[in-house]
């Protein structure tokens, strides 16, 4: 992900706000909900543009897993849809409560 993200920032020039340069770095240091990923901002056309750089599984966990936006504002039976699943993937047997 890092070189990655070197080469995007070799290629586009990297917008930057009073603050300074635009990087947040949840690879190091993960949320709290499990969300990993490298974030910065480029200049596309002279226009401020989001780049995200994470793997496949990374992808997977925030677009379905415990850092999925959409889960927070999921009703209840989706919820528990996709708490199944997650149970399914990590071998969690529901009968007994143990992998």
């Amino acid at each position: 992900c890092y070189r990655v993200l070197e080469a995007v920032h070799k290629t586009l020039p990297v917008a930057s706000t009073a603050k300074g340069a635009l990087l947040k770095d949840f690879i190091a240091s993960p949320k709290p909900n499990g969300y990993r990923s490298l974030h910065s901002c480029a200049l596309v056309r002279g226009i401020k543009a989001e780049v995200q750089v994470r793997t496949a599984e990374m992808h997977h966990q925030a677009e379905y897993g415990s850092a999925a936006h959409w889960l927070y504002k999921a009703d209840d039976r989706r919820r528990d849809a996709a708490h199944q699943v997650w149970q399914r993937e990590l071998g969690f047997d529901q009968t007994t409560g143990f992998g």
